[in-house]
């Protein structure tokens, strides 16, 4: 196939201080260069409703004030919110918002923070209690990603959030059926996957680079491994992938069948130093 008649698109752009690359075919160069735009547009966007470390975003407003007063958010940061608590108890507690807040893992939803649903408020009850959408953000932005993608007809896509999330639709222009992808060698997975219309979260430890919080160990990780979940929803793989790294294996077993029912690629590796 001759790439210059396809179109062939690839732009990136930084935010949640991740690398985002966007690669597309099979749509003229003017409508493939406004759905980026929408994209990158949509990644700031969502990095001033949940990072919290951007003083002028929504989350970090939120972590400095709900402890003295109930405070107003937006419908985005509501419904992530809302999401979350419901993953920590499909999870077991393993995947958890509030790992911040001291002993957070003992705590009840309601030892932390009231929700006002009728006038969408945030009230920290306890005087630590903080929130970080860092298990799930990007799972949460490629949501938007796939509504942009469908809203501009856009049938082959590969988008890869700092190489560790993933979504793929339609085709690569020089494979027949799907986008091929293999895992870096460090991460001692040796799958060939076949993606498409798919999204991919990978989860890796690194020696000495302990970084995803055990609720159940009470600290941080340093086991060196990866775990990567394949399925229909960026935001469960990417809580699959975050908590399964951290559970044993009933526990893997017990989440997989309730947050993901559909047919999933999950595995395990061993990181190489």
């Amino acid at each position: 196939m001759n790439l210059k008649n396809i179109n062939l698109f690839y732009d990136n752009y930084f935010g949640m201080n991740t690398l985002l690359e966007v690669v597309l075919w099979g749509q003229s160069e003017l409508k493939q260069q406004r759905c980026f735009n929408q994209i990158s547009a949509g990644l700031t966007l969502w990095e001033k409703i949940l990072s919290r470390f951007d003083e002028e975003a929504e989350t970090f407003v939120l972590n400095e004030k709900a402890v003295y007063a109930p405070v107003k958010v937006s419908t985005e940061l509501w419904q992530s919110i809302r999401r979350c608590i419901t993953y920590r108890e499909l999870t077991h507690g393993l995947f958890d918002v509030f790992y911040l807040s001291d002993q957070s893992q003992e705590k009840s939803v309601d030892e932390l923070l009231r929700l006002d649903t009728a006038h969408q408020t945030v009230h920290f009850v306890s005087s630590d209690t903080q929130v970080d959408f860092g298990g799930i953000g990007k799972g949460i932005f490629l949501e938007e990603v796939i509504r942009i993608l469908d809203e501009n007809e856009m049938e082959n896509a590969f988008v890869s959030f700092g190489g560790s999330s993933i979504h793929s639709r339609g085709r690569h222009p020089h494979h027949e059926a799907s986008w091929p992808f293999s895992f870096q060698p460090q991460f001692g997975m040796t799958e060939e996957l076949s993606l498409t219309n798919t999204n991919l979260s990978i989860s890796g430890l690194q020696s000495g680079n302990a970084h995803i919080y055990s609720p159940e160990e009470n600290g941080l990780i340093s086991t060196p491994k990866c775990v990567a979940v394949q399925g229909q929803s960026p935001v469960s793989v990417e809580v699959l992938s975050t908590s399964l790294i951290v559970a044993d294996h009933e526990k893997q077993a017990s989440m997989i069948k309730k947050i993901e029912s559909e047919d999933i690629y999950y595995g395990v590796g061993t990181v190489n130093a």
